[in-house]
């Protein structure tokens, strides 16, 4: 069937300058959703900006190094629904069903009373109803500043601060079985989180005489917390994911390698039949065991915490050259999978494992080595134990790559105007030349854990370009 949605926005917005100097602007939305209960169907979101040109300012004028210096923030409330979501959560939802949730007379499973459920009229309840459920918001505040001086240079930076809350998510988990509702979803406004970050950028262009030089650098950085979580009891404090980002990994805290059979009978263990050069891993809770109460906060995650670039172009008459370099700081991950698991996924043909020089051995009882002891045949435990999602198999993803690089020139205008063009260039052009990073398994800008992913290939090309 077709469920029709509807949804009203009505905003109206006012900004007024004052002597190009001062700039204020309002806007007020009133917006409505058929997602909703008639109750909640609507709200209110209002925003505000504010922005002082202070270079125009009377005791600026004579800085004459300084182009504009302009200082501009805003303040608002938006409202969060997804409006080609599913319709209607506030209401319950049933249908005839044969699993789930009986109500009604039934005497045979999960049954509370009544007579045979083979010839009685039954219904299962897929959704219960929650009249209060009503839009989620989003409050953002921002500040930034831009800064123009010696007629060459651009310099930019903002401070951004935003919050969500009251989602709308299914929290039908966190019931209790006692209440009889298993297999009944449950929506509520509960969530929330935050996103703190800022972006810089600083550009310096110029020409003198026949050369052009420009150049640039950029970074942005960003944290986002997850303040209110579903399904986030735990028995211990230190394995609840509410205050951590949202990518954040957990795990085993690897504390080493066995290095004698001592250890091995002493230290609290998460499989048996352990030999030397396995894994060890802490006892968190300190109950003798190793298990999923243990694990806890391993990594930031996968999602960089920064990401910058740099690049210039130099040019003389018609002829130029360019460089863009990106990378991110702040990026970690887990290793898993085949890669370094030769019992992943049947045998693990095509194991990191090949290298032998940074595993540990007999001949190589090294405890900083990368591969922990490799186990064969029939003998799995260490297997089980070693590749456990832990901190032995965090990585630094951090790199540094010259993305492009480019030589290029602008043919003679005479030569160009003699066919009838504006402008002609031939050019030269490199991508993905070179990669500096610690980590050197895969290319570190893939979103895998495995390595089984096609790299960034690096390309050459040649071409030219025409102006008509």
């Amino acid at each position: 069937n077709d469920n029709y949605q509807r949804q009203l926005y009505v905003t109206a917005d006012i900004s007024y300058a004052y002597t190009d100097k001062y700039i204020v602007e309002f806007v007020a939305q009133y917006a409505g959703s058929s997602r909703f209960n008639k109750d909640n169907r609507f709200a209110f979101f209002p925003s505000a900006g504010l922005a002082w040109v202070i270079s125009k300012e009377n005791f600026m004028r004579d800085i004459r190094w300084i182009d504009n210096l302009k200082l501009h923030t805003q303040v608002g409330l938006i409202g969060e629904t997804d409006i080609f979501g599913a319709p209607y959560l506030y209401q319950s939802d049933y249908s005839a069903a044969t699993n789930g949730m009986w109500l009604g007379a039934n005497s045979k499973q999960d049954s509370w009373f009544g007579t045979n459920r083979y010839v009685t009229q039954y219904v299962t309840m897929n959704r219960l109803a929650n009249p209060d459920l009503g839009w989620g918001k989003l409050f953002q505040a921002d500040l930034g500043l831009d800064f123009d001086f010696l007629q060459a240079f651009s310099f930019s930076a903002n401070f951004y601060y935003r919050q969500s809350t009251n989602r709308i998510v299914n929290i039908s988990d966190q019931l209790p079985a006692i209440f009889g509702l298993r297999g009944s979803d449950l929506y509520k406004n509960y969530t929330k989180e935050h996103l703190q970050g800022a972006d810089f950028s600083l550009n310096y262009a110029r020409t003198l005489g026949d050369w052009y030089i420009s150049a640039g650098v950029n970074a942005s950085t960003w944290k986002i917390v997850s303040d209110r979580l579903t399904n986030d009891e735990y028995i211990y404090d230190y394995q609840k994911r509410t205050g951590t980002t949202v990518d954040s990994y957990w795990g085993l805290k690897c504390i080493g390698k066995y290095e004698t059979h001592e250890q091995i009978s002493s230290l609290p263990a998460y499989t048996s039949d352990l030999q030397i050069g396995d894994l060890i891993y802490a006892d968190i809770n300190n109950d003798g065991q190793i298990d999923a109460y243990d694990q806890t906060y391993i990594s930031r995650g996968d999602v960089p915490t920064t990401v910058y670039g740099f690049g210039f172009t130099v040019g003389w008459k018609d002829l130029s050259v360019g460089m863009m370099f990106q990378g991110v700081a702040g990026a970690e991950r887990v290793l898993n999978g085949s890669s370094i698991n030769p019992f992943n996924g049947g045998g693990g043909s095509g194991n990191l494992y090949s290298n032998i020089d940074d595993r540990w051995t007999e001949e190589n009882p090294d405890q900083n080595a990368f591969y922990p002891r490799l186990s064969y045949g029939s003998e799995t435990t260490s297997s089980i134990n070693n590749f456990q999602k832990s901190t032995w198999w965090v990585r630094n993803m951090n790199f540094l790559r010259l993305k492009t690089l480019q030589l290029s020139y602008n043919l003679p205008k005479p030569w160009v105007n003699k066919v009838h063009l504006k402008n002609a260039a031939v050019y030269v052009m490199g991508t993905n030349l070179f990669t500096l990073s610690r980590f050197k398994l895969w290319d570190p800008e893939l979103n895998t854990d495995n390595g089984a992913s096609y790299p960034n290939t690096t390309s050459y090309s040649v071409g030219i370009n025409f102006t008509f």
